[in-house]
């Protein structure tokens, strides 16, 4: 499992790469409502607005061996 994080500088901003995890839902799931529906279309291939819990723990609970996602966060 990837565990330490990437700080990395882009534009002058410290960006910090870092598996997501289950404190993120909340964060994942106003990224998914301030996308644009044209872009909530393409990622999710439907008319999603919101996710639910059960999609937000999928995305968010992820092992390191058999899921992994990460995550850009901006300081």
């Amino acid at each position: 499992m990837i565990t330490a994080n990437l700080h990395v500088t882009v534009a002058g901003e410290l960006v910090t790469i870092r598996p997501i995890c289950m404190t993120d839902v909340a964060m994942e799931a106003e990224f998914v409502r301030k996308l644009s529906p044209q872009t909530r279309h393409y990622r999710f291939f439907g008319g999603v607005r919101e996710l639910s819990p059960a999609q937000l723990k999928l995305f968010c609970e992820v092992d390191g061996r058999h899921s992994m996602a990460f995550v850009a966060t901006v300081q």
